[in-house]
């Protein structure tokens, strides 16, 4: 007589193991929408994807407090959290674009990180410390934890801080990038002693954003006192680097404002521009140059001027008016405009004789552009209140001149 055997349940107790616990997808929606009301923040967070659906529909509704609580608990699951919450954005932006748009897929992307980035701000400061740990993920991750943590501005810069300051590189980039967007003027000190550090031992792809965030921070505080060593070594880029180098230096240090700089980035403008192209082959010489020109290597160093002349135009600046002077016909209309911006600041102040710019000034007001006719207006009518005579001979012979054909 045998003895029929019987099945044994998937979830049985086996020797040495404890119970197997049921398949998460099988958690209903409303536990994890009950854990949520009651605070039960890391519960939620442990049943990992099981509680995805139940956490993006509390993401969509009114209830706000509830909402917070969904993303806090979305960020405390980790990269898989943001990831199912870039995945959800993901496919509503895809919704929103024809699929022969060749742009679709950056577009699409771009949406859903700026959508995820939202989402994961909102549970505020307690997420903090989670996304900081998400830096050093994949691309989508890490973009995404930072997006958000871009969003809760100040309260995220002192763990940023701590990561300039530290030696993880891949953490560092991010944090560069952060403190960059959000603006607060506490992470420059870090970042200027970053700056430093890294010019020191070079690593030209960080050194590359770290000049960007100092463009951007200078930007969003034009009150503050720069450390003039990060002028200094900017400068250094403004002689010795390439192409790129030189446009980003001086981006920076026209927004800084630092005076000390101006005859640097005149030599810049002058020498700078596509020095060594003698040195190529006749066949690719023509290219490269207009690629340099297309780079407006020139218009940022003229804009550059035009910014220390706004912040300080009791500097002497004597030396470099005929250079400002020439600029005011350079063939460029950027640079014209800015050149005269320059000379604009400087004569308002009267510290420096822009006398000597008169000629080419009047000659200006014949210009096509707009904007570059206005501002040398504004140089002209500053000069004119020290140098009346001067400017009311100059103007009488262009309009007995060309000026007179053009106002007919």
């Amino acid at each position: 007589m045998h003895r029929r055997e019987t099945k044994k349940p998937g979830n049985a107790p086996v020797q040495g193991k404890g119970f197997p616990k049921a398949p998460l997808e099988k958690i209903p929606d409303e536990r994890t929408r009950e854990l949520i009301a009651k605070g039960r923040i890391g519960g939620v967070a442990a049943k990992g994807k099981a509680a995805v659906p139940a956490l993006l529909e509390i993401l969509r509704g009114e209830d706000k407090e509830a909402a917070k609580k969904a993303s806090l608990a979305l960020v405390k699951m980790g990269k898989e959290g943001v990831k199912a919450v870039f995945k959800h954005f993901e496919r509503l932006a895809s919704l929103g674009h024809e699929k022969g748009n060749p742009d679709y897929e950056e577009k699409v992307f771009l949406e859903a990180k700026e959508e995820t980035a939202k989402a994961l701000a909102m549970a505020g400061l307690p997420a903090i410390s989670h996304l900081v740990k998400l830096l050093k993920d994949n691309v989508t991750i890490s973009l995404c934890a930072a997006g958000a943590l871009e969003k809760m501005g100040a309260a995220a810069i002192p763990p940023m801080v701590e990561i300039l300051k530290g030696k993880d590189y891949d953490a560092r980039f991010s944090a560069i990038m952060i403190v960059a967007k959000i603006g607060d003027k506490s992470a420059i000190p870090a970042l200027a002693d970053l700056f430093r550090r890294v010019c020191a031992k070079g690593g030209y792809e960080e050194k590359r954003e770290i000049i960007s965030a100092i463009s951007e921070l200078a930007e969003k505080n034009p009150d503050y006192g720069w450390d003039a060593k990060v002028a200094l070594l900017l400068m250094e880029d403004l002689r010795n680097g390439d192409e790129s180098e030189v446009r980003a230096a001086a981006h920076a240090l026209g927004r800084i404002g630092e005076p000390l700089c101006v005859g640097a980035l005149l030599d810049a403008f002058e020498n700078k521009i596509g020095a060594g192209l003698d040195e190529l082959p006749e066949s690719i010489r023509g290219w490269m140059k207009k690629k340099l020109e297309e780079g407006n290597t020139r218009e940022t160093i003229a804009e550059a001027l035009a910014l220390i002349a706004k912040k300080s135009p009791l500097h002497p600046w004597s030396p470099a008016i005929p250079k400002l002077t020439e600029m005011v016909s350079d063939k460029d209309a950027k640079v014209r405009m800015h050149a005269a911006a320059a000379l604009h600041e400087i004569a308002g102040e009267g510290a420096s004789d822009c006398k000597s710019a008169i000629p080419n000034l009047v000659r200006a007001l014949m210009d096509k552009d707009d904007e570059v006719v206005r501002n040398v207006l504004g140089a002209l009518h500053e000069i004119a209140e020290r140098n009346p005579n001067e400017v009311a001979e100059e103007l009488v012979n262009a309009v007995n001149g060309a000026l007179g054909d053009r106002l007919k």
